[in-house]
């Protein structure tokens, strides 16, 4: 069955195609209203229309903070579970880096976190921007799109070498040397780790590991039997143990237990969606 949904992206031009990945929109129905967010490399920038959404903060579900309005999903290295009743919202993906160069505060302070807006920019501009969005109707990337130009600075000290460095590892699908990527970069390897860790806000080798498991999803998201040795290898890990030792640590669920609710949620929807997004169960 198919349900009725609504959505759109939209790519960027430079100069913030260097720092955002993209723009997107989306209002579907909740298919269930807790799921689980696994990491990936990006950095999300969310605008709410809906209910508010939840983010606990242990596996017991007990504690949460709960956010109405705007929001910054930082970097992860471990999943996250969240709750909602809609999802009616619009965002920018901000690449590696990204966030650097449009917000001044370290982006390590925002790792495993999800941060209101309000801490970052302000009550009143988040309520202005929040509202003007919502008014904005077919016009609300365009004005998203002046937001992101107008906070951009790519002149902050160290960008130039985080990014370079994203890229290496991007290109080698976190399977490198960090030591021979500080030589070839031509700076320290303490003096990596630390830029890295501020503007990227994962430590390099936490960053690697992301790539190598957000690389694994989309195969293990696809039709048909996964070649788990295949991906094993491809992704960069000794063996299938390891594979599986490292997927249960980022997700909290076995590769099988993923596969199966990723169908569901298929199912549900008729639709792909972002592989990241897993319900709960």
């Amino acid at each position: 069955m198919t349900i009725a949904h609504l959505g759109g992206a939209k790519a960027l031009g430079p100069p913030l195609d260097l720092y955002v990945e993209t723009l997107w929109y989306q209002n579907i129905p909740i298919y269930q209203a807790r799921e689980i967010i696994l990491p990936s490399p990006y950095v999300e920038l969310i605008f709410n229309f809906g209910q508010p959404h939840r983010v606990y903060e242990g596996a017991d579900l007990q504690a949460y903070q709960e956010h109405p309005v705007a929001w910054l999903a930082g970097p992860q290295s471990r999943y996250i579970t969240i709750e909602s009743q809609t999802s009616h919202m619009v965002g920018a993906r901000l690449k590696p880096g990204g966030a650097a160069a449009l917000f001044p505060q370290p982006v390590s302070s925002f790792a495993d976190r999800v941060v209101p807006l309000t801490e970052i920019i302000g009550v009143q501009k988040t309520s202005q921007l929040h509202a003007s969005l919502l008014a904005a109707g077919p016009l609300r990337f365009t004005l998203l799109e002046d937001f992101l130009r107008a906070q951009l600075d790519p002149r902050r000290r160290g960008l130039a070498l985080v990014l370079a460095a994203v890229a290496r590892m991007q290109a080698a699908g976190g399977n490198i040397n960090l030591a021979a990527l500080s030589a070839e970069l031509n700076v320290s390897h303490k003096h990596l780790i630390q830029q890295f860790t501020v503007l990227v806000g994962l430590r390099p080798k936490q960053f690697a590991r992301v790539l190598r498991f957000a690389a694994l999803l989309p195969g293990l998201a696809a039709d048909g039997a996964p070649d788990w040795a295949a991906l094993a290898q491809v992704a960069g890990y000794h063996d299938q143990a390891h594979f599986n030792r490292e997927f249960q640590r980022f997700a909290g669920l076995t590769p099988r237990q993923y596969i199966q609710r990723r169908r569901a949620y298929r199912e549900a929807y008729d639709l792909d969606g972002d592989t990241r997004f897993v319900p709960l169960g």
